[in-house]
């Protein structure tokens, strides 16, 4: 599945989902098995989110 991502979007932005699998990690440990979100796990959590979203728009709007 991953050989197939890599053919699609390229591995730049592959790369991406793995700093937000930990994130879902996260949110299905806290929906099942009770986690207790922290400051800093939002802040983590946020920052990663934020970093994706940046990178992101940036390649989006240099292909433009």
């Amino acid at each position: 599945m991953v050989y197939t991502l890599l053919g699609r979007i390229g591995a730049g932005r592959t790369g991406y989902i793995g700093v937000m699998v930990p994130v879902i990690a996260l949110i299905v440990s806290a929906l099942f098995e009770g986690f207790q979100w922290q400051l800093a796990t939002w802040l983590g959590a946020g920052l990663s989110l934020a970093g994706n979203v940046i990178v992101m728009s940036q390649q989006t709007s240099q292909r433009s």
